[in-house]
């Protein structure tokens, strides 16, 4: 949904499941005529938009590729071949909905840009390895495989 924060009089994007009441009141709203919430939405991946956006690239191995060719996931979204594997290119406003999408993919998806967000999948990634208890305890490669994918 899409409406009026009474906060800050500000357009908001709200999940519907996330509304934990409303208040009616004898005000009465009429959508303005020229508004267009598709094009308002243009630059979000689910609900959060702003005006200005980066573009985000991600590799897909081989393996997953067919299914991502085969949905329209974002209307900026441009695909390209680069040898076996397949680049999305997508222009976005914010990466809070779109993370947990790239999460999902697991490690069928690498993301090339921007750094910032390269960089922060990285420390989840070193997050998860502590987690799983895969990190070397030492800086001996060999153990490193081992720590891995067992003796």
């Amino acid at each position: 949904a899409i409406g009026k924060n009474t906060a800050t009089g500000e357009l908001r994007t709200y999940k519907i499941g996330r509304i934990q009441h409303a208040r009616l009141t004898r005000d009465e709203y009429i959508v303005p005529s020229d508004f267009d919430g598709f094009d308002l939405l243009r630059t979000a991946w689910s609900i959060y938009y702003g005006e200005e956006t980066t573009t985000v690239t991600l590799r897909f191995r081989p393996d997953v590729a067919r299914r991502v060719e085969e949905t329209q996931w974002h209307p900026s979204q441009r695909l390209e071949i680069d040898g076996e594997y397949l680049l999305m290119h997508i222009d976005v406003a914010d990466f809070t909905d779109l993370i947990p999408w790239m999460r999902g993919w697991g490690a069928a998806c690498e993301i090339l840009a921007p750094d910032d967000l390269r960089d922060q999948m990285i420390g989840e990634a070193r997050q998860l390895a502590a987690l799983y208890g895969i990190l070397p305890t030492n800086s001996n490669p060999h153990q490193r495989f081992n720590d891995i994918f067992g003796d």
